[in-house]
């Protein structure tokens, strides 16, 4: 996968000697933040973001920040160029990176990420290189109580008519990130949920959503095979588990 790079704003003086060469620098960054509607934007976009790094998936890196008493979540700017991103062509990403459009489903369904459309990933088609970011409406969308569209979407993909989920033939693509899944440890998502409690995630929830996140990526298999309309073009006979 091309390395990304992000956008610098301003290179400033040298802090004090190394064989690096050390400076400061003002990165650039897109900030979002919640509102009454969506009151959970900063807490999904903060745990998705360190579950997605876990797993391996190319989302720029992303932390908290605090303008009095208001939260925001930052990402890095990956948008060299400052133009306004054109969406995706979804089936020519997945016909060359149907691979890593598996993951990107795959977690999409492990997050609960109904939004998941052509104008929230960035494709660099000379590089092929991939962004993935905009988690704001998955685990805990609009103003619901914070565990309802979780209880509710227990047994289904949770993905909405995704993009990518449209275009892939192949299930035996998701092996490799479901293992990747599988392989983040328990302490990381507590982690990133005894984090977001800074942000709004319910402090009694906290138990709630690991528990909910340990038992949902175990069942992802049975839940991509029970509900083929999310994946109209998939090869169910491909699918490399015993759903």
């Amino acid at each position: 996968m091309p390395a990304t790079h992000y956008k610098i704003m301003d290179w400033g003086d040298p802090v004090g000697e190394g064989v690096s060469e050390p400076r400061l620098i003002s990165v650039s960054g897109v900030a979002k933040t919640s509102n009454p509607a969506e009151p959970h934007i900063v807490a999904n976009e903060y745990i998705c973001a360190r579950l997605a790094a876990a797993v391996g998936l190319p989302v720029p890196p992303g932390f908290l920040v605090k303008e009095g008493d208001r939260s925001w979540f930052v990402s890095l700017n990956f948008n060299l160029s400052g133009e306004k991103l054109p969406p995706v062509i979804p089936e020519l990403l997945v016909a060359r990176q149907p691979d890593l459009c598996a993951g990107i489903v795959l977690f999409d369904a492990w997050a609960l990420n109904p939004d998941r459309h052509a104008k929230n990933l960035m494709h660099y088609e000379k590089t092929d290189a991939v962004q993935l970011f905009d988690h704001s409406r998955a685990l805990m969308p609009t103003d619901l109580p914070q565990r309802e569209y979780a209880e509710k979407m227990r047994d289904l993909p949770a993905i909405g008519a995704h993009c990518l989920a449209q275009e892939l033939v192949d299930a035996s693509t998701f092996k490799r990130w479901h293992q990747r899944i599988m392989a983040v440890a328990e302490h990381q998502i507590t982690d990133a949920l005894n984090k977001a409690v800074e942000v709004g995630l319910e402090p009694g929830n906290v138990d709630f959503f690991r528990a909910y996140l340990m038992d949902r990526r175990t069942r992802l298999p049975n839940i991509v095979a029970a509900n083929k309309q999310a994946f109209p073009s998939l090869n169910l006979g491909t699918l490399p588990w015993k759903p």
